[in-house]
């Protein structure tokens, strides 16, 4: 059991190098600190206010703020 939650452990801590990394390319911007200080990764603004549970959701994956969301990804319907 501890085999596979280290490996689990591992690839995660491999996702996240991989997120601050390309955070760090595309927008100069630490995804760890925009995490820790609410801050959206792409533009800086202040990210703790969402109109749905779906941006809300998208914040905790890509730590874009709610507009910066709706600039990258097409509408969905429903």
């Amino acid at each position: 059991m501890d085999t596979k939650f280290n490996s689990v452990k591992n690839v995660s801590f491999k996702v996240n190098n991989i997120k601050e990394d390309l955070a760090m390319l595309m927008f100069n911007r630490s995804f760890t600190l925009a995490q820790v200080g609410k801050q959206c990764v792409v533009c800086g603004k202040r990210a703790d206010i969402f109109s749905c549970a779906r941006a809300e959701r998208e914040w905790t994956i890509s730590h874009m703020c709610e507009p910066c969301q709706n600039e990258v990804f097409e509408p969905m319907d429903g």
